[in-house]
């Protein structure tokens, strides 16, 4: 198993790569929310809301990944 599969299921530290995944999801959600906070308010802060969404959409898409089985047909 390689690739992003093999990382997705591997265990790094106490959880496997999806959890560690859903993670980064989270603080790219808020950081694209800091960044609408601070549009909202000063007008500036629209790079951070395209990395925030950027990495959300990465994420999203790795994660969105079924898991390997190790049968075939499975």
């Amino acid at each position: 198993m390689g690739g992003i599969h093999g990382l997705l299921e591997r265990r790094i530290g106490p959880w496997s790569g999806r959890v560690w995944g859903l993670i980064v999801n989270l603080v790219a959600n808020a950081v694209a929310l800091a960044g609408i906070a601070s549009v909202m308010r000063t007008g500036v802060g629209w790079a951070w809301i395209v990395v925030g969404a950027a990495a959300t959409v990465v994420c999203v898409a790795v994660l969105a990944l079924p898991a390997r089985s190790g049968e075939p047909g499975e």
